[in-house]
């Protein structure tokens, strides 16, 4: 176990404190942003980078803390959570990006318009 003098101990205490507000203040956001059916591509796909640049920024930090603190510090379990949060929101912005992004499918003609089609063959005609 890792000897942590204990105002660094206070100092990733106040730190761990200061993203949960973070990751709770994007959550709602993220939350509101998701529930909103008017949300264009574009806002969704910056809110998408954002909480993606957050989400490695946290990284950094937690990276740093554990080697700080080690990894048996109580205070890792505080950043496993934050972390769960920000994979969270990543995965909940990735999946309503994937759907506002995603194509018609791909439908064949009918035999009457395909045989209309000069070079084209019956039910090979894709619209």
């Amino acid at each position: 176990m890792v000897v942590v003098d204990e105002e660094i101990e206070r100092d990733w205490l106040a730190g761990m404190t200061e993203q949960r507000e973070i990751a709770n203040i994007k959550m709602n956001v993220v939350t509101t942003m998701l529930t909103d059916q008017d949300a264009s591509l574009d806002t969704v796909s910056k809110l998408y980078r954002d909480v993606e640049e957050k989400a490695r920024q946290f990284d950094a930090t937690f990276l740093a803390m554990s080697d700080a603190l080690g990894l048996e510090h109580p205070l890792i379990d505080e950043a496993l959570a934050i972390e769960e949060m920000w994979s969270i929101m990543s995965v909940s912005v990735a999946s309503r990006l994937g759907v506002m992004r995603a194509v018609s499918p791909i439908e064949l003609a009918n035999e009457e318009n395909d045989a209309e089609q000069p070079g084209h063959a019956a039910n090979h005609w894709i619209t």
